[in-house]
């Protein structure tokens, strides 16, 4: 029976380094994974802000194809009635033209403020993968450092458990029925 306990005590240590191992391989590709969601994230953003540009862009089409459109109906009439060089002609296609420059700077604002809303979003989904690999790597280190604990404190009762076996000639008498409570009960193994 006294080789019986250097045993357990090898395989509980070469358990705890292959769940550690396992653990660890995990936690990598864990973290893989959420780097592959954040890229992805943020190429979808790219495409959903290059689709607002473009939404935006065609908005500026039309306002401009309005505003020539209503300039033009302004000079015909002028040009019908005689007015072309009017105040009145000049006041009103000047009017137009202005509302025109204003709805495009509203629209320039617009874009550049979703652009760094896009931005910032990106940002933040990049922090949050960085907190997500942090805490991976984290619960990596407690099991390992868990997994220690348990090898270490495992291999101090199997001693004593071979030496206690050895001087009694290998009967199990004197051990109380907790003895391996510590280390195969604690949720450890």
């Amino acid at each position: 029976m006294g080789p019986i306990a250097p045993a357990i005590g090898y395989i509980a240590a070469a358990a705890t380094v292959v769940g550690t191992v396992m653990s660890y391989q995990q936690s990598r590709r864990a973290a893989s994974a959420q780097e592959d969601a954040a890229e992805a994230q943020r190429q979808r953003m790219t495409i959903e802000q290059n689709m607002a540009n473009l939404k935006v862009e065609k908005q500026k089409q039309e306002q401009i194809r309005r505003a020539r459109s209503e300039r033009g109906q302004v000079l015909n009439i002028g040009a019908t009635t005689g007015t072309t060089q009017s105040s009145g002609v000049q006041g009103g296609t000047s009017s137009i033209m202005s509302q025109l420059g204003g709805n495009l700077s509203y629209m320039d604002t617009q874009q550049a403020n979703a652009q760094k809303a896009s931005i910032f979003s990106q940002r933040a989904n990049a922090f949050q993968s960085q907190a997500a690999q942090h805490s991976a790597n984290s619960q990596m280190w407690g099991q390992v450092a868990s997994s220690a604990y348990g090898t270490f404190g495992g291999a101090q009762q199997f001693q004593q458990w071979g030496k206690q076996m050895a001087g009694s000639g290998g009967s199990m008498s004197g051990f109380s029925s907790d003895f391996m409570s510590p280390v195969f009960h604690k949720g450890r193994y």
